[in-house]
């Protein structure tokens, strides 16, 4: 039998309904949403919870507060890869003259033909400067994009193939390469495996210099027929098709 598959209404509809039942203190419900390995990260003690028991015992003790409604809301699936979906977006919720921007990070995992939610986390804003890296996403887009690296975003979030989530600043890439089904990316740190494509990460700062390579053009230093070179030294093939492209871009930049 065939797997039921998620439009993308229904993924941002499904954490729509999370939210609203969190934050209306619905929390049967909310229980009802979670995987088994639910880990949850927020702002106030306890900052850690892992595992939906033990989640519904924190918040059974939670106390009863003023009714809070909820506005502004933005929701951005951010990706999407076999049974995993990455959302996050922001809103605000209002008790009385309390007025509190709220960003957020949730993770779905399908099993079978149900969404559990496997990672939320959540951190108010009194202030800008107080808002995670996301909430400059909001001010920037246009449209929400089920995309690895939509425009102006300064993070990617992406899903190696052992399954771990890794939390990335754009900047922290040298250069990604095609690797049959997947992309290898060379970090400044670490070098990973994750099932995309590099038409799915060709966008600033990332230029294609050859048909399996994208160099974030940051850390480059020269280039020569055919062959870039960065800081640290790396030399990567530049494809003939893209060696005039890339030394226009880089006269252009300088200027020259």
């Amino acid at each position: 039998m065939k797997r039921r598959r998620y439009k993308k209404t229904e993924i941002i509809e499904k954490t729509r309904e999370a939210i609203h039942l969190f934050v209306n203190k619905e929390f049967a419900e909310f229980m009802k949403l979670l995987d088994k390995d639910f880990v949850w990260i927020g702002e106030y003690e306890p900052f850690y919870i892992k595992g939906a028991a033990d989640f519904q015992n924190i918040v059974r003790l939670e106390p009863n507060r003023p009714a809070i409604t909820i506005s502004n809301e933005d929701y951005i699936i951010l990706t999407h890869e076999r049974n995993i979906w990455v959302i996050y977006g922001h809103f605000t919720t209002t008790s009385g003259e309390q007025i509190a921007p709220i960003y957020f990070t949730f993770i779905w995992r399908q099993s079978g033909d149900d969404l559990c939610l496997l990672h939320a986390t959540a951190n108010h804003a009194k202030h800008p400067a107080q808002a995670m890296p996301q909430s400059q996403f909001f001010k920037t887009s246009e449209t929400p994009k089920i995309h690895p690296h939509p425009a102006k975003v300064q993070k990617l979030v992406l899903r190696d193939e052992k399954g771990v989530i890794h939390y990335l600043p754009v900047s922290d890439v040298l250069y990604i390469k095609a690797c049959d089904k997947h992309c290898e990316f060379f970090t400044t740190s670490e070098s990973f495996l994750s099932r995309y494509t590099l038409g799915e990460l060709a966008r600033p700062p990332f230029v294609q210099i050859h048909r399996s390579y994208l160099l974030n053009l940051s850390y480059l230093s020269k280039i020569c027929r055919y062959s870039a070179t960065l800081l640290d030294g790396t030399e990567l093939p530049i494809g003939r098709q893209w060696y005039m492209p890339l030394k226009e871009q880089l006269q252009n930049r300088r200027g020259l």
